[in-house]
């Protein structure tokens, strides 16, 4: 039986802690992923797939007229191509 050693009294008090390191990335830490650049095309991409099945599940559970549904959907898909047409036409 191994005598249990007072709080504090560690064999590893004083060493920094190891990283943590992602398998099969050749020792590179999670801090060095890159983080994602939303560019208009992504986010619009995001969106579709996020609200997409939203609407569809909102239509189905809730009863709403189609005409209901598509004002619902295309107000904001009609700005959504606005802001990326703004978007091509100031990035130069």
């Amino acid at each position: 039986m191994t005598k249990q050693k007072p709080s504090g009294k560690h064999d590893n008090f004083g060493t920094p802690p190891k990283s943590l390191m992602l398998p099969n990335l050749g020792g590179k830490s999670m801090q060095t992923l890159k983080p994602v650049k939303w560019t208009p095309v992504k986010l619009i991409l995001f969106l579709i797939f996020v609200f997409g099945p939203y609407g569809g599940l909102l239509y189905v559970a809730s009863g709403i007229s189609q005409v209901l549904l598509i004002y619902l959907l295309a107000i904001p898909a009609i700005a959504g191509l606005v802001f990326y047409l703004v978007y091509q036409l100031t990035k130069g």
